[in-house]
């Protein structure tokens, strides 16, 4: 595949300013990489940190330190941070390198967040803008009402 162009797969190249889903496979010093057409739609470049917000289960929204920052300013200033806050923020919120050619590592809580220990197999999706990761299981869970809406869409529901 030629560097930024979205694979031969790909059967809406279109769409692909806006939307984007794939698979990654977990490598090497528990690393994925986000090929280069996906980083293009992407408002941040690397290499940097993002910072993981795993709020919603089996599922983690990347975002740049930036963004993220003033998160984690409220909470560190917070009055009356204990410990039991503490360790929940410490839980949600994951620091994420990311190398200028897109690979990024994943915490071992990311990994578990994710399923991937299991699988080695993280799903990628874009969708305006934002970079979140999904465990295969969620996404596939939630196949058949994607698969409804091509139905739909096609006339033949």
């Amino acid at each position: 595949m030629t560097a930024g162009r979205p694979p031969a797969w790909n059967a809406f190249p279109a769409q692909n300013a806006r939307v984007w889903t794939e698979p990654l496979v977990l490598a090497t010093k528990d690393r994925v990489h986000l090929p280069v057409s996906v980083r293009n739609l992407l408002p941040f470049k690397g290499p940097g940190r993002l910072v993981a917000d795993l709020f919603h289960d089996g599922m983690a929204e990347l975002r740049s330190l930036a963004d993220a920052q003033a998160d984690i300013d409220r909470l560190t200033t917070a009055a009356g941070m204990d410990d039991a806050l503490a360790l929940a923020a410490m839980d949600r919120f994951q620091l994420v390198p990311v190398t200028a050619e897109g690979r990024m590592s994943l915490s071992v809580t990311i990994q578990l967040h994710l399923e991937a220990i299991e699988t080695s197999v993280v799903r990628l999706l874009i969708e305006s803008e934002r970079l979140s990761l999904i465990s295969e299981r969620r996404w596939r869970e939630q196949r058949a009402a994607r698969m409804d809406l091509t139905q739909r869409a096609l006339g033949r529901v």
